[in-house]
């Protein structure tokens, strides 16, 4: 996560799509979390993009609760390299 640091034992080979895996949370939207995504009915879906395919998991109450369930998917499809909203 330092951009700063590009010494050798800090670098992965990796493509486009594991790299963007790193990425985090965007601060300037309205939603703070990452992967979850406000319903027109009130409630929040999360979703996680793998291999270029959305896969929907599922709509939620609160977009905390969303998040929690991302974040699950996206250590158990990416593991050390995923980058979750709440650094569990």
């Amino acid at each position: 996560g330092n951009s700063l640091d590009n010494q050798r034992k800090n670098l992965r080979i990796t493509n486009r799509t594991g790299n963007m895996h790193n990425k985090s949370k965007n601060r300037n939207r309205l939603n703070l979390y990452k992967g979850v995504y406000p319903r027109p009915n009130g409630r929040w879906q999360a979703a996680i993009c793998v291999n270029r395919k959305q896969i929907c998991l599922g709509t939620f109450d609160s977009p905390e609760e969303a998040a929690r369930v991302y974040d699950k998917a996206n250590r158990s499809y990416f593991g050390q390299f995923a980058c979750t909203n709440f650094g569990e």
